[in-house]
C-alpha cells in the first residue's frame, strides 16, 4: 500500500488551503512543519513549547497550538504541534480527530476514507 496521504484544509489568513497529510495512526498529536505556522499566521514564539520523541528516539522541540482544519465538508478545531524545523511532512495524529471519525484504509484502492460519527447526544 502507498502511504496513506489525505488532503486536509488548514485555515490560513487567506482562507482554507489544502495540504497533503500523512495519516499516522501511531501518533498521538498532529505534527506540522514550522513553515506551516507562518503560512497559517501562528506565532510559535507565543505557543507553549515542549520536546517530543518519536520512534526514531531523537527529541524534537515542538510548539503547541490549536488550529482549524477541514476534511471533506467537515471542519474541526484540533490540538497540534509545530516542529522547530521543516524536515517532516504534515502528520495527522489521533488526538481530537480519530474519536470523531471511522477511518478506513483501503490497501487495494490505495485510499483512506474518513466518515464522521453523528452524535445522538446533545
Amino acid at each position: 500500500m502507498a502511504e496513506p496521504i489525505v488532503p486536509v484544509g488548514l485555515l490560513t489568513p487567506e482562507g482554507f488551503k489544502l495540504y497533503d497529510f500523512l495519516v499516522d495512526s501511531g501518533a498521538d498529536l498532529t505534527l506540522l512543519p514550522k513553515s506551516l505556522a507562518r503560512e497559517m499566521g501562528v506565532d510559535i514564539a507565543r505557543c507553549p513549547k515542549s520536546v517530543t520523541q518519536g520512534v526514531e528516539g531523537r527529541g524534537v522541540k515542538i510548539y503547541y497550538a490549536k488550529i482549524r482544519i477541514r476534511i471533506g465538508k467537515w471542519e474541526d478545531d484540533i490540538r497540534c504541534a509545530f516542529a522547530n524545523h521543516d524536515r517532516i511532512p504534515p502528520l495527522l495524529g489521533r488526538l481530537d480527530l480519530f474519536p470523531h471519525y471511522n477511518i478506513t484504509f483501503h490497501a487495494k484502492r490505495r485510499s483512506v476514507i474518513f466518515q464522521r460519527f453523528h452524535s445522538t447526544h446533545p
